[in-house]
């Protein structure tokens, strides 16, 4: 009727799996698949982008804490911080407002100090119209506006 912490009844209401497992074998006794922001390592779920688990049981660590940039949810998961919309695989698909989605799946802060604007993921000068990362500079001002 009930599972222990780090645990969920199976679809069929018939036994104990963990929480990350999505496909067991009973047969085997063995998880074979794991739910979505979660990976398979020798028959057991761990959840993507933990810093660290509480393992009460082997079969079933609970992710306590995320890496940085991403942020525990109701299901024990990382999903990434700031994020508004999920794909399946528990990575983000667009952000909250006030944050843009980078190359590497997270959502970066859009707010710059004043006198700067948000472009290419970086604040710059709000009077630079071509900013070049490498340099670290304004390779081109607005017209009206000099070097």
């Amino acid at each position: 009727m009930s599972c222990l912490p780090g645990f969920t009844l199976d679809s069929s209401n018939r036994y104990c799996v963990s929480i990350y497992c999505l496909n067991y074998d009973l047969s085997s006794g063995r998880c074979i698949a794991c739910v979505g922001g979660a990976f398979l390592n020798s028959s057991t779920c761990y959840a993507n982008n933990c810093y660290n688990y509480s393992i009460l049981y082997s079969s079933s660590p609970v992710c306590q804490s995320c890496n940085q940039g991403y942020q525990l949810n109701s299901n024990s998961l990382c999903g990434p911080s700031n994020c508004a919309t999920f794909n399946l695989d528990l990575t983000c698909s667009g952000c909250s407002n006030g944050y843009a989605l980078n190359s590497n799946g997270l959502c970066q802060s859009t707010s710059c100090p004043p006198g700067f604007v948000f472009q290419n993921f970086a604040c710059v000068p709000a009077n630079c119209l071509k900013y070049d990362q490498n340099l670290g500079g304004c390779v081109q001002c607005i017209p009206g506006f000099v070097q």
